[in-house]
């Protein structure tokens, strides 16, 4: 197979899901013109992590792994499970190494157990509140039998957070529907510091509640702890009686309130109920991969069409024989209907 990484938005996901789906179908990858339209073109540190512990996971042999490195090729072989200790170095975001690993690791044949070092709550990533309490309660709606656990926050410039991911293999994944927002009926959230005062993680909460009380009076955890580097940031999820769950964050910055963190991620949070959309625009392009190896139909709607969400479907037609079908423009409002490949937990389909 070969990739051209310019696709879409060409970015790091393609990839990600790309070198991923290799290692689950046996193919070879050849992926090309990585990150080709970035300031810095090629491999990140958290690409080639992430690509360093796939293809330890697979056996694999590669060519091109090195930083700034535009072409990559990823031959999978035999795989393996056990323990695995992966670093990102200084802030590199552990939820885009997650994002290659947490697919694979139910095809790796036994239980795996993952220790993962980095940036935990990084800019223009997934965190690891929203993974533990978005992503993967939907995914264990289909079947995936997985967990995350945060040891100590990581923030930048530092990072030093610590994460621990375990995984097991499945039978297969039965698809979701999620298209029925039904009503909310509790909103929840954390809101974290890390070598600041602890007032400020309570002003983050404070104006979250303020601006969200209206719909569900959340209920929001704070807390303080300790980290390589200062930081603080709010992560809000909230649960429908049809089983959806919207998920929102903000990051502290330096020079930037308290109170303006917490306002961001409530308002987000705010825009997502009163579309009545059943899955936010963050979730969508992370569980498509999981929808398209599943048994079944799965549908899912949401408030927004990302270039990530378009990428992501590119990539699957490339190695699945599922279909995708997709109703709405880029940036809009759109339904997805997956009919799954219907891939079993074992290697080499």
């Amino acid at each position: 197979m070969r990739i051209d990484g310019r696709y879409g938005e060409g970015g790091g996901s393609i990839l990600r899901l790309a070198t991923a789906l290799s290692a689950i179908t046996g193919n070879t990858v050849v992926v090309d013109n990585i990150r080709s339209n970035r300031s810095r073109p090629g491999l990140a540190p958290q690409h080639l992590t992430g690509l360093k512990a796939l293809a330890r996971l697979f056996s694999a042999r590669t060519q091109g792994l090195s930083l700034g490195s535009t072409k990559v090729k990823f031959v999978p072989r035999s795989p393996r499970g056990g323990q695995l200790s992966v670093d990102v170095g200084t802030a590199g975001s552990i939820g885009l190494v997650l994002q290659t690993l947490m697919i694979v690791v139910p095809f790796v044949g036994e239980p795996t157990e993952i220790s993962l070092t980095g940036g935990t709550h990084v800019r223009w990533s997934p965190n690891i509140d929203y993974l533990e309490r978005v992503t993967l309660p939907i995914m264990r709606r289909m079947g995936y039998r997985g967990t995350l656990s945060l040891i100590q926050p990581g923030y930048y410039p530092k990072g030093g957070g610590k994460v621990i991911f375990k995984g097991e293999p499945w039978q297969g994944l039965e698809a979701v529907s999620l298209e029925d927002f039904g009503q909310v009926e509790s909103i929840g959230g954390i809101s974290r510091a890390s070598n600041l005062p602890k007032h400020v993680p309570m002003r983050q909460a404070d104006a979250a509640k303020s601006l969200l009380s209206d719909r569900v009076e959340p209920e929001v955890f704070v807390t303080t702890e300790r980290a390589m580097s200062p930081g603080s940031a709010i992560t809000l999820w909230a649960e429908t009686s049809e089983g959806c769950i919207l998920g929102s964050s903000s990051l502290g910055e330096k020079g930037k309130p308290a109170e303006e963190v917490g306002t961001e991620a409530a308002r987000d949070m705010k825009a997502f109920i009163d579309s009545r959309s059943p899955v936010d625009p963050f979730l969508l392009d992370q569980i498509l991969p999981y929808a398209s190896l599943a048994d079944g139909k799965s549908v899912f709607e949401s408030v927004k069409l990302t270039d990530h969400a378009l990428t992501n479907i590119h990539v699957i037609g490339e190695f699945l024989n599922s279909q995708i079908e997709v109703e709405g423009d880029r940036g809009g409002s759109c339904r997805i209907e997956v009919y799954g490949a219907d891939l079993e937990g074992s290697w080499n389909v």
